[in-house]
């Protein structure tokens, strides 16, 4: 009888390990599958926290000078338009810094208006100056985040 006691102790201890195992071992199979959920911004949460990343990336990419990675960033509608945009600010200034100072995005979450002040010099006068610029973001499920406008509101000084 204590023989069968300590078999069955034995066998309740190997599936408590092994159920263990196997659950603590599946959770890193979930991860992917949850990050890409995530990342196909079905929830108007995941497609904010996407549009935080795409924009502090696109304004890397303007303050690097990096006009191709920039407009890859644009919409298929104003790439034209931006591309002249990119042109002149490129020719006549240099980005230093950006920093986003509102950001208001619809209801649905599939557009967003950033306001961003943005640092640079003009090529000839290396006096920084500052100005507030209005972003126009939209969201699809192809493409992702994409600009489709950028307005200079208020030169600063």
């Amino acid at each position: 009888m204590n023989n069968k006691i300590k078999r069955l102790e034995r066998l309740i201890v190997f599936i408590v390990y092994t159920v263990m195992l196997v659950s603590l071992s599946a959770c890193q199979l979930f991860v992917p599958l949850i990050q890409g959920f995530k990342e196909s911004g079905l929830t108007a949460t995941d497609r904010a926290e996407m549009l935080t990343k795409e924009v502090k990336n696109f304004h890397y990419a303007l303050t690097e000078s990096d006009r191709m990675r920039a407009l890859a960033y644009a919409t298929p509608e104003f790439v034209p338009k931006f591309k002249d945009v990119l042109r002149a600010m490129s020719r006549q200034e240099k980005q230093v810094s950006s920093q986003v100072d509102f950001t208001e995005m619809s209801d649905d979450g599939y557009k967003s208006e950033i306001e961003v002040f943005f640092k640079y010099y003009k090529q000839t006068n290396y006096i920084v100056r500052e100005r507030l610029v209005k972003e126009s973001w939209v969201y699809n499920y192809t493409s992702g985040w994409k600009i489709n406008n950028f307005q200079v509101m208020e030169e600063l000084n």
